[in-house]
């Protein structure tokens, strides 16, 4: 499809912008020159701007995900108010307003719908194969970002990324590539400057192993990762007497002066630290002690859902576990994608406040479906690398002191864990102010609700504005 350039205005923290957005297929082609598909990109830009204006490039993950909930949820100058988690219940009933979470004030937006999702197209299914993993995405990826710069003239801007979910993990990717990183043999270096990544639900994982590393976690346990998870869930459900950052900070506290301890001493324990380890577990997780006993202290996400649904008569989304949906016990376990109760509960409004974004606003009429998550991508995905995400990130820090990264999780997302964050940080090597990380009252998508997206937006804006720096 033809770019199309269309006139609009927004109001942003009380502040008239007037802005042009620009979308249309980028061609991908392979290392033969065969055209395999194309990059769907949905620009936003102030009018008026300087050519130093800073940029943020954005895109969500899978593998296989369309951009829409990064599009609707937070950028876009227009999305469905998502102020109040509880107007998001499936129906595809949606409020459509001016975003006042989209950064469009500080920055210009690029959203980028990858090969074979949202209206990114696939020319020719079996060679778009090779556009279907790690290293070759963050190919694609970058030279499409490359030549949005050189198109645009924006050499000069500040450039940033901002990622979801298995998008931060391609984020590095693309990083490294644009930079100048050898991500693989026969790598180009382009020698383009990315000033910083904002990672939302960071899927980072330390010492991972590159052939398959969302899935073999090496070093610390699981149960201990998603521990301070469980707490804030727990306190969700209960009565809420306590402060939720109290309620963090003491799982935290339990995690590093016990829990280890306790996992490492295993049966040399006495009988009375058992028990008294499980009475703890059971106080921070809602789990009674008998089941916490039986899993001999260990609880997995897959075993807090289950004993957490049982008890309550619920199922919970492990994505954000303030979405419920019907607990039926002896029914086989559902796609946990698919099915899922966030994405059940924010797909339906999302994609109707787009197509109706794309009408009104954007001029987009497209005869191809728009497709918000394709599985054939995500079953085709190739997760071998020379190099894990975690050593890419490593290698963008020791690159410039000047590199920041900003990591913001939600601490009722049992998927991304900021527990998980929390181990991966403390690994990492950096100068003070390179590593910021904030967690939020909020799931995998922390930017549904008023309190968790507040101050998430007003976060983003110190990164990019302010280059908000700290002592790591």
């Amino acid at each position: 499809m033809e770019s199309i350039k269309r006139d609009n205005m927004v109001i942003i923290n009380n502040c008239q912008i007037e802005y042009y957005s620009e979308c249309g297929d980028y061609l991908v082609k392979n290392d033969v020159g065969n055209e395999i598909g194309s990059v769907f990109v949905y620009a936003y830009i102030k009018k008026g701007g300087m050519a130093e204006r800073p940029v943020l490039f954005a895109f969500n993950g899978g593998p296989g995900s369309s951009s829409l909930w990064l599009h609707m949820g937070i950028l876009g100058p227009r999305h469905p108010c998502c102020n109040d988690v509880g107007t998001l219940n499936g129906s595809g009933n949606y409020v459509l307003e001016d975003n006042a979470y989209s950064p469009l004030d500080v920055c210009d937006i690029v959203i980028l719908d990858p090969v074979g999702t949202g209206y990114g197209e696939e020319k020719n299914q079996e060679e778009a194969q090779c556009a279907y993993g790690f290293v070759n995405d963050a190919k694609v990826m970058a030279d499409v970002i490359e030549k949005w710069i050189t198109i645009h003239k924006r050499f000069k801007s500040k450039k940033y990324l901002l990622a979801e979910s298995y998008g931060t993990i391609r984020s590095v990717a693309i990083a490294n590539y644009l930079m100048g990183g050898c991500i693989y043999e026969g790598s180009v270096s382009k020698g383009i400057v990315i000033d910083g990544i904002i990672n939302l639900g960071n899927a980072i994982l330390y010492n991972s192993d590159s052939s398959d590393y969302t899935e073999k976690e090496q070093g610390l346990e699981e149960s201990v990762r998603l521990l301070p998870s469980y707490a804030a869930t727990a306190w969700y459900y209960s009565e809420k007497k306590e402060n939720l950052e109290d309620i963090i900070n003491k799982a935290y506290e339990f995690c590093s002066e016990k829990y280890v301890r306790a996992l490492y001493l295993g049966n040399r324990m006495s009988v009375g630290e058992k028990q008294d380890v499980a009475r703890e577990l059971s106080d921070i997780t809602g789990i009674d002690r008998k089941t916490i006993l039986r899993c001999d202290l260990r609880i997995t996400g897959q075993e807090f859902l289950r004993y957490f649904q049982e008890e309550n008569g619920v199922t919970i989304s492990p994505y954000d576990t303030r979405f419920t949906g019907r607990y039926t016990s002896g029914i086989k376990m559902h796609d946990p994608v698919g099915d899922d109760e966030l994405m059940a509960r924010c797909m339906p409004g999302f994609l109707g406040a787009f197509h109706e974004i794309c009408e009104t606003v954007l001029g987009i009429e497209m005869e191809r479906n728009y497709q918000v998550i394709n599985f054939n991508v995500n079953k085709s995905w190739s997760y071998a690398s020379h190099y894990t995400p975690f050593e890419m990130l490593q290698f963008l820090l020791n690159r410039s002191d000047k590199f920041r990264i900003f990591i913001g999780n939600g601490i009722f997302d049992l998927v991304t864990s900021v527990g998980q964050v929390a181990y991966t940080v403390a690994r990492l090597k950096y100068n003070p102010g390179q590593v910021i990380v904030r967690e939020y009252p909020a799931g995998h998508m922390p930017y549904l609700g008023k309190q968790g997206g507040e101050k998430l937006a007003d976060d983003i804006r110190k990164f990019i504005q302010h280059g908000e720096r700290e002592n790591g």
